[in-house]
């Protein structure tokens, strides 16, 4: 297996953690903005830390300008991710949500010119198959008017998200600097947290010391995943690293068995299996 899948996995296994901690956080009624600007702060601070020993202040325009770029994509989507979630179930939103693989995968075809190959192909339908599978079914229902409100924030939210890992590969591509790019990506988050907190949050905010706590856990987790991903995207392909990073929800399920002894039925051992293919397939070499 190489170094690419490698780094492409790693940032999947950060996500899952990732995605359990943001599962006991939103258990209960507590700030998205400041959970979001607290994450922020961490993130920037990692990664300008970083910059400044191992980082390269060479083509800065080019690093700011994609930093801000891939930042805006990554704060817009997670702000419209948690807003959808406010009008449609929460396990399908987040299953459209990581569908952003599918407009990644033909971006990077369209316009970065990424090889397509069969075993390309292949892979993305295992991937496919893997996140329908784990999509829940639906419970309860919505008003009609705030259902499609939802799923409209929602597949915007996966279209940026497809935008912020296609924006990484080409800004690094152009020579940007990936410490550099990360802290600035940090630096949107807080702002974009804030904004939220002002905007959305500021007549109902409870501040509590437990936003912080999961706030700096998430935020040693997100820099993880983020320089995973930025690093597999340096070397690899976007049609080969976005569809595998996406598969986080698979180790996040097998975790929740253990931890909060979930059901772990066919149809998500069907999704698991699918997976562990799509990681199969995207290591054959053509």
């Amino acid at each position: 297996m190489n170094m690419v899948i490698l780094f492409a996995i790693g940032s999947l296994l950060f996500a899952a953690l990732n995605d359990l901690v943001f599962k006991f956080y939103a258990r209960k009624q507590r700030s998205r903005g400041i959970y979001v600007a607290v994450i922020g702060m961490v993130w920037a601070s990692v990664f300008m830390i970083t910059a400044k020993k191992f980082g390269c202040s060479e083509n800065f325009s080019i690093t700011l300008m994609w930093g801000l770029i891939s930042g805006l994509f990554s704060v817009f989507a997670n702000i419209m991710l948690i807003e959808s979630m406010t009008n449609s179930e929460v396990g399908i939103c987040a299953t459209i949500y990581r569908l952003n693989l599918v407009p990644a995968v033909l971006f990077a075809f369209i316009f970065l010119k990424e090889n397509i190959s069969l075993w390309k192909i292949i892979g993305i339908l295992c991937a496919l198959v893997s996140v329908l599978a784990f999509m829940p079914a639906s419970e309860h229902r919505y008003n009609i008017k705030n259902k499609y409100s939802g799923f409209f924030l929602v597949i915007v939210a996966s279209l940026l998200r497809a935008g912020m890992g296609l924006s990484y590969k080409y800004g690094l591509s152009q020579g940007a600097d990936k410490y550099y790019l990360l802290a600035i990506n940090g630096g949107i988050w807080i702002i974009g947290g804030l904004a939220y907190l002002i905007i959305k949050e500021r007549k109902s905010l409870h501040m509590q010391k437990k936003t912080f706590t999961y706030g700096i856990i998430s935020g040693i987790l997100v820099c993880g995943i983020v320089f995973f991903m930025a690093t597999a995207l340096q070397y690899g392909d976007a049609s080969i690293v976005l569809p595998i990073t996406q598969l986080s929800f698979i180790a996040t399920s097998i975790i929740g068995v253990f931890v909060l002894k979930e059901s772990f039925n066919m149809k998500k051992t069907i999704g698991l299996c699918s997976g562990v293919l799509c990681i199969l397939f995207m290591t054959i070499r053509n």
